[in-house]
Formats: C-alpha cells, sequence, structure tokens
C-alpha cells in the first residue's frame, strides 16, 4: 500500500473518534509513546553532488521563490511564486513588461528534456517544520510557550513574533534551513535521481 493510501485511511479512522475525547487521547499517547520520534535533522546525508544545489533551492523557497531543477546539469531557474501561477509557460505575452525579464529563462526552460519544479512549502509542511522545532528545543518554558502559538489562531504570525524576540532566533533560522534542505532532498529522492 502507498504512502498516500495509508495516510488516507489512518485519516478516515481518526475521523470516526474525533468526538471522543478518551479516544483521541489513547491515540495520542499511543503516538508519542510508540511512533513519533523528534527528527533530527542530520539523520540523512545529502550527497556532495546534491549539497550546494539544495541548499540554494532550500533558501529560494523560503523566500517565496517557484525552482525549475535539470536533473541532468544541475542549472536552476528560479521564478517568483506569484508569477509562477500566472505563466503558461508558452501562453504569455512578449509584450507584458512584467514577464519580459524572464523570457530567457522561460525559453531555456521550455527546451530542458526534463524539469523538477519545486514550489515554497505548503502551510501544512511550514506548520510541520515550527512544530518540530518547537518539540526539539530543550528550554521547556520556551517549548510549552510555542507549542501553545501554534494551538492558537495566527499560529504563523504569532510563532515567528515569538521567535523574533527570543534568544532562539537564530537556531529557528539554522533548524528550518535544514528542514527545508531535507524537504527538497526528499523530493530529489522521489525523482530516484
Amino acid at each position: 500500500m502507498n504512502k498516500n493510501r495509508l495516510l488516507d485511511e489512518i485519516l478516515a479512522i481518526l475521523r470516526t473518534v474525533m468526538e471522543d475525547k478518551q479516544k483521541l487521547e489513547k491515540i495520542h499517547q499511543f503516538l508519542v509513546d510508540e511512533i513519533y520520534e523528534v527528527e533530527t535533522l542530520n539523520e540523512i546525508e545529502i550527497p556532495e553532488k546534491y549539497q550546494k544545489i539544495v541548499k540554494q533551492i532550500a533558501e529560494s523557497i523560503d523566500g517565496g521563490i517557484t525552482c525549475h531543477l535539470n536533473p541532468g546539469t544541475l542549472e536552476v531557474i528560479e521564478i517568483p511564486k506569484n508569477l509562477a501561477n500566472e505563466i503558461n509557460y508558452k501562453g504569455y505575452s512578449d509584450n507584458d513588461e512584467e514577464f519580459s525579464e524572464l523570457d530567457d529563462d522561460l525559453k531555456k526552460l521550455d527546451k530542458w528534456e526534463k524539469d523538477i519544479t519545486f514550489d515554497p512549502p505548503s502551510s501544512d509542511v511550514s506548520f510541520g517544520i515550527m512544530e518540530s522545532f518547537a518539540s526539539s528545543v530543550t528550554d521547556t518554558w520556551f517549548q510549552d510557550e510555542l507549542l501553545k502559538t501554534l494551538g492558537r489562531s495566527h499560529p504563523f504570525a504569532n510563532f515567528k513574533n515569538i521567535i523574533d524576540q527570543s534568544k532562539y532566533r537564530q537556531q529557528w533560522f539554522d533548524f528550518k534551513q535544514k528542514a527545508l534542505e531535507m524537504f527538497v532532498f526528499e523530493l530529489l529522492q522521489d525523482e530516484e535521481l
């Protein structure tokens, strides 16, 4: 059974018990005790051939850039996410000033035999990274504050505010960068390079 089907079945089971607090607590406790492990982001070693490109793509997608990678040459073309959503790579107008700067890149991209697209992480992925970071913090008071923040409304903005005012700011940036590098490398591995 593939990963997506397993996940769908697990979510279906959770939906059947979502109103039963005792069952949810039991499932939660089981997951914490038996399944969940705080990820150590150093577990996967990125081969040297891909280290530079993975780092570059991770930094770009964190900044809202969609990256296209030519797996044969490891060349990267970066397109701002707001433009990437609007572009039909063969259907933009040459007169459109907004796209004229991208013209050479788009023509090059059209000629590639294959490309791997890396979009900025979804909110689920970003939330998971914040949650992993919160779980990894050794200061229990600060960890509790972060976890409470993630459970409230506007978790992204509030998490950022807490981090920005803390001594853990650089630790968060380093953790997020490493997590995004793992995210990019896992996508590369899915392409069976």
